[in-house]
């Protein structure tokens, strides 16, 4: 007669290296053990996936149990949730058409701005627009935040027709298309 005998390997559970995470990481589906099939355990609640939002930020504990004919065997190792950082992109800007404006965010240690724009650079913009700013911290989590920059046309000034007067004569110049003037020459809008 014959048997088939089947010989485990002694049950040796080991957690590959684990990264931190963010606050607002995607979920993971677990597969951080050797060899597989083994149970997942994190702060102590078994889990088979890792959901950074749900465990939030702190440090916690994954551990790694697999056991076969051979006996039990466990690893575990921390980890750590960082918060997201607090980026302010700064207040709505209003320029007038050809003028510069300069995004400066802050909150985080290093900024990546769409639509061209560098961190503290000045530029002209020819449209109103929302730009975006990510921000990326010292852990390397990120958040975004935005602002409006409002471009406002150039009003359409007249000064009105010319005049001529004779010496020591008074004229009055009035402006109009704009909401404010100022003439030059000392001279005071009507």
């Amino acid at each position: 007669s014959t048997k088939n005998i089947q010989i485990d390997a002694d049950a040796n559970a080991q957690l590959n290296n684990i990264s931190d995470f963010c606050i607002n990481d995607s979920k993971i589906k677990l597969n951080y053990g050797i060899p597989s099939g083994g149970i997942y355990k994190i702060d102590g609640v078994e889990e088979d996936s890792l959901k950074p939002n749900l465990l939030g930020v702190g440090i916690h504990t994954i551990s790694y149990e697999f056991s076969n004919s051979c006996g039990l065997s466990l690893d575990s190792t921390n980890f750590s949730i960082f918060s997201s950082p607090s980026v302010n992109a700064g207040i709505d800007q209003f320029i007038c058409d050809g003028g510069a404006v300069t995004l400066s965010a802050t909150g985080a240690t290093t900024y990546v701005w769409d639509n061209g724009v560098t961190n503290g650079t000045s530029f002209s913009p020819s449209a109103t627009a929302t730009y975006t700013v990510t921000g990326t911290d010292i852990n390397g989590c990120t958040e975004t935040d935005n602002l409006d920059v409002t471009v406002n046309t150039l009003p359409t000034v007249s000064a009105g027709a010319d005049q001529a007067i004779c010496d020591s004569g008074a004229v009055t110049l009035s402006g109009s298309g704009a909401t404010t003037y100022a003439w030059d020459n000392g001279v005071n809008d009507e």
